[in-house]
Formats: structure tokens, sequence, C-alpha cells
């Protein structure tokens, strides 16, 4: 499982946002958290620590200690953050006006199809 954090706009991260409430399991791989280097403090290095999760983030450059980085997970980051730029174009998914979760997961799948197929489409 790989989730995100997001940094607050007073300079705190959002713990509720980080998405480390899935338990441990044997024989699972842990949950990584992925993020910019922005969020590379020792508050969300420790809470995604403590939930048994491993922190992928790039360390500062001020950063004295150092920490296990993989550069492959955090390219996997860019192809989700530019899926997610891609589905904004269609306006029922990017303003979700499904209010059933089932519709909505529906929908990103039929744009998610739309936009593998979008190469091999014609120009009319």
């Amino acid at each position: 499982m790989i989730v995100g954090c997001s940094m607050e706009p007073s300079g705190g991260f959002a713990g509720a946002r980080l998405g480390l409430t899935c338990p441990s399991v044997t024989g699972r791989t842990p949950p990584v958290a992925i993020s910019s280097r922005a969020c590379d403090t020792e508050a969300i290095r420790s809470f995604a620590d403590d939930r048994g999760a491993w922190a992928n983030i790039p360390p500062k450059s001020n950063r004295k200690d150092s920490f296990a980085f993989s550069q492959w997970i955090y390219r996997q980051r860019n192809l989700v953050e530019r899926f997610f730029n891609k589905i904004k174009e269609f306006r029922g998914t990017a303003t979700r006006y499904d209010k059933k979760a089932e519709n909505f997961l529906a929908a990103v799948r039929l744009v998610a199809v739309r936009l593998w197929l979008r190469p091999n489409e014609s120009a009319l």
C-alpha cells in the first residue's frame, strides 16, 4: 500500500491525511508513506514509523541523518499524480457529481480506459 502526506498551510502536517491506519499484517509488505522533500520532518517520519510504515521521503539537503530512500518508488508517485491530473480534465469526475462511491469508482474506471485508449484514437 502506498500513501502520501500533505502539509498544512500553517507549516504542520496533516496526520489524518497520511492514511496510515492499516495494521501491520504478517506476510504483507508494510505500507509506504511517499511524500515530497518538503515533508521531510521528524514528526512525519515518527508518525509513519508508529503505524508500521516506511517513510520514503527524499531527505532535505540540510539533514544530518541518512535514511533509506528508493528512487524507483518515488518515481511511481509521479505516475499517480499525473494520472489524477489527467482525470481532472473530465468534469464529471473532477467535481464528483456522483453521490454513491460505486458510481464514482465506475466513472474513474471509464476515464482510465478512455485515457488508456487515447493514443489509439483517430483524428477526425
